[in-house]
């Protein structure tokens, strides 16, 4: 699954902000308002900014992989909920579309033909008493 669009947004301000702050120094270098030492400590403050960004990314890719399983479980036990009603079938078959889409495997590709199978077997009767 893709990066959220708030980690997206959050790295573009941070790489625009950087851009800004090396082009704000070398201005300053070239116009004789900061020396080479300051330029050198500003690179290791950005050097260290880009440690910590690495750290929260790696927190966050395994925030959004377990976010992930657990999206895959609660879908899981969506489909293989026992129908009650035309409107939880019809919600299955939803659910179904978005485990799809999402591209997991597995047991969930079974149940969704199964609850296709048995809904066009229910439209085809009008038999919707479960």
């Amino acid at each position: 699954m893709s990066s959220p669009a708030w980690l997206t947004i959050i790295v573009s301000i941070i790489t625009a902000c950087g851009g800004g702050i090396v082009g704000w120094a070398t201005k300053r270098f070239d116009a004789g308002w900061a020396t080479k030492a300051d330029i050198d400590r500003l690179a290791g403050e950005i050097a260290k900014l880009d440690v910590q960004l690495a750290k929260v990314c790696s927190k966050l890719d395994n925030d959004n992989r377990r976010l992930n399983s657990i999206e895959q479980s609660a879908m899981r036990s969506e489909l293989f909920a026992a129908t009650h009603d035309r409107t939880q079938h019809e919600h299955q078959l939803e659910v179904g579309k978005r485990y799809l889409a999402a591209g997991y495997n597995g047991a969930g590709h079974v149940r969704i033909t199964q609850l296709k199978a048995d809904y066009s077997r229910r439209l085809a009767s009008d038999d919707w008493d479960y």
